[in-house]
């Protein structure tokens, strides 16, 4: 759905969009592969101080800004998403936890 908005637009709405549905993808996988760890907000948040949301109340955000929201308001709703400041730290996350997975802890 992002990247649709994103290329067929060619707007900063739909390039945020676009960014942040791939952020939120990787923020809920991330959420997903630590849920049964203990709470922390520096594992299961990616963040020293704890989010509003979590990433699947993020997603539902969006959606929501898709019917309840005047487009001119979607930008606004976008950046005011509490995600992990890079994307590249929520992949880093995944890559990490997979690894740990798969090799001894001394290696990851």
């Amino acid at each position: 759905m992002g990247s649709a908005f994103w290329h067929a637009s060619h707007t900063y709405d739909g390039s945020r969009f676009d960014n942040n549905l791939i952020a939120v993808i990787a923020y809920i996988a991330h959420q997903a592969s630590v849920s049964y760890f203990p709470a922390s907000s520096i594992l299961t948040e990616l963040s020293e101080t704890p989010r509003k949301k979590s990433g699947v109340e993020i997603a539902e955000d969006l959606v929501k800004m898709t019917y309840e929201k005047k487009v001119w308001e979607w930008s606004q709703v976008i950046d005011d998403a509490d995600l992990p400041h890079e994307y590249f730290v929520t992949f880093s996350a995944l890559v990490a936890t997979t690894l740990s997975l798969l090799l001894p802890f001394w290696i990851v």
